[in-house]
């Protein structure tokens, strides 16, 4: 959110994120930490872990990179598809729907990476935890609410972006999360 809030007005490009949209995101991001992550099972190798140093820090370095990784390949993702939209002239308003919608789609996948330290995306989704598929709906919902009931597309500043338009964003973010998924499975970093 701060890179999509900042990088736009410094680039001279049209604003972004209204605060609509940070209410929009506020609404995924804080029921995902509050009550998606909380009620996640343990999982079958948590008792084989060595344990946490009573000294660690919370913010240790590990969380802090992967946080990082993460959230800038997410940004540079969002970035492209706003610059792109841009370049394509489809017009200010449908630039901001597809990026976020990007943006959007990213979190959400992004949820699903983490859920799980050692198992893959895939097997992740097996795991029960009906607060993840009710944020999960809820976000979708909000999204489609905005980009297509015309009523609502005007308080989300989208204009009316082409479904072909729509669906190319999706795609992005959708090869972005796969590419970070892809990074977590094969233990690159560690972190990931």
């Amino acid at each position: 959110m701060i890179g999509m809030s900042l990088i736009p007005v410094m680039m001279g490009w049209p604003i972004m994120l209204m605060p609509v949209h940070i209410l929009v995101l506020q609404l995924i991001i804080d029921p995902t930490c509050s009550l998606v992550f909380e009620a996640e099972p343990e999982e079958s190798d948590v008792m084989s872990r060595p344990p946490r140093s009573p000294d660690a820090s919370i913010f240790a370095r590990v969380i802090l990179v992967k946080g990082a990784l993460q959230g800038l390949a997410l940004l540079a993702t969002v970035l492209a598809t706003f610059w792109l939209a841009l370049q394509a002239n489809i017009g200010n308003e449908p630039a901001r729907a597809l990026a976020f919608t990007s943006m959007v789609v990213g979190n959400i996948g992004l949820i699903f990476i983490n859920r799980s330290l050692s198992q893959r995306v895939v097997g992740a989704l097996a795991l029960p935890n009906p607060s993840l598929w009710w944020v999960t709906a809820s976000a979708v919902l909000i999204l489609c609410a905005g980009l297509f009931i015309p009523a609502l597309n005007g308080l989300f500043y989208f204009g009316h972006p082409e479904l072909k338009h729509i669906a190319l964003s999706v795609l992005a973010s959708l090869a972005c999360i796969a590419l970070l998924a892809w990074v977590k499975s094969r233990g690159y970093l560690r972190v990931i």
